[in-house]
């Protein structure tokens, strides 16, 4: 996709020439994106009795060419978001690894898109995580990689970082995992979440001591994670807003506002041409977005005072930390992350803290994606499940004070 830049403006040509990488990556994307899974012997759960969160409805094998030999994609009930009433249906995958230990990994994934047709069961969202899912098979981890409810086989709508609904998806999934593996409920769990999963993880970390109460969680990694979002949203709509990356997820920021308020459109968030129009044909997974980027001023963020009102009163209960939590945590981050910028991940450093939690915190030399952490989360998720005492930054830093 090619844009018309301004004469002699520098910026301009530069932004150009990255978008034209760019577009290259997600046409190759778009063309992995949508092929298909092999799929053999469904099973069906037939309803025996009143069905509840985490229950299977249905069981069938999964395969990635030279990828993943041994999975399963499974089916199942979760309760609504608001209180513990009302059913909705979920997708997750079970990877096995080729010498299982007794130990399970729940991976929750980055940002795919915001529709059905975004869910993790795809190849390319898979070969994007492909350098935290391997590492943990080769360890023996069965891995579970839950969808968001809304993403993936659902009846449902996604609604973009919200904390209690993501909290859910994982829980739910490790419930529904352990039931169709026939694991036994007091095997130790860890979590792992990138980019979205890192919220994801601490909220589920966070609800676990009221959700399932029965789950052995030893350690919570969050990886280039968003958490302060009541943060992200204030630089966003002050228009403080200004790489790719972050431009990249702004509609998906606007959609789960939209989706949560009746009367709130995108034009409350955007003064442009290029507007997201809320369908899957136009506006749905992470490579389609390619076509919304902003490349000038052409997009601008101009809230109308009821979209600046929706929109901080979301992302403000989204925002975590929410509680304290017993469960050790790590955040791992780069210097460079043009997405999660250091300042809010600061921030959420001294959140946690304050939370009473304990922390530990790796910094690499590198950006959003980059892989430079997996063997930290790796070896920090072994000694969880030996049980090693963990590092705790915030008594370091009570100590500086």
């Amino acid at each position: 996709m090619e844009r018309e830049s301004h004469p002699n403006n520098n910026s301009s040509i530069i932004v150009s020439t990255k978008m034209k990488k760019y577009t290259r990556l997600m046409v190759f994307s778009c063309f992995i994106f949508f092929c298909t899974q092999l799929y053999a012997n469904t099973i069906q759960y037939p309803a025996l009795r009143a069905m509840a969160h985490g229950d299977v409805l249905t069981s069938s094998e999964y395969s990635v060419p030279l990828f993943i030999n041994n999975a399963k994609k499974i089916l199942y009930y979760q309760y609504m978001a608001e209180g513990n009433k009302g059913l909705v249906t979920a997708s997750s995958l079970i990877l096995l690894p080729d010498k299982p230990n007794n130990k399970l990994v729940v991976f929750a994934h980055g940002t795919t898109g915001v529709d059905k047709a975004c869910g993790i069961d795809k190849i390319f969202p898979l070969f994007a995580h492909k350098g935290f899912i391997n590492p943990l098979l080769k360890e023996g981890y069965t891995v579970i990689m839950p969808n968001y409810r809304g993403l993936g086989e659902t009846n449902t709508t996604h609604l973009y970082l919200n904390a209690k609904e993501a909290g859910k998806d994982l829980l739910d999934a490790t419930l529904a995992a352990m039931q169709i593996q026939k694991i036994n409920i007091k095997t130790s769990v860890a979590f792992l979440g990138f980019s979205q999963g890192g919220h994801a993880t601490l909220s589920a970390t966070e609800m676990r001591e009221n959700y399932f109460p029965q789950l052995n969680l030893v350690g919570s990694v969050q990886y280039s994670a968003p958490i302060n979002l009541d943060e992200v949203m204030n630089d966003v709509l002050n228009k403080k807003v200004s790489t790719i990356a972050q431009y990249f997820l702004l509609p998906y920021l606007a959609s789960a506002v939209v989706r949560s308020y009746s009367g709130i459109d995108y034009d409350d968030f955007f003064s442009s041409f290029a507007t997201p129009k809320d369908s899957e044909k136009e506006f749905s997974c992470l490579p389609n977005l390619v076509e919304m980027v902003p490349i000038s001023n052409k997009w601008t963020i101009n809230p109308t005072d009821q979209g600046l009102k929706a929109a901080v009163a979301y992302y403000e209960k989204q925002s975590l930390p929410q509680k304290k939590t017993d469960t050790p945590l790590i955040l791992i981050r780069g210097l460079k992350d043009s997405l999660v910028i250091n300042r809010w991940a600061k921030e959420y450093v001294s959140r946690l803290c304050a939370a009473g939690d304990i922390v530990e915190e790796f910094v690499y030399d590198g950006g959003h994606v980059d892989e430079i952490g997996v063997p930290v989360a790796i070896e920090w998720i072994k000694k969880r499940f030996n049980r090693e005492p963990p590092y705790n930054i915030c008594t370091a830093l009570i100590k500086k004070k």
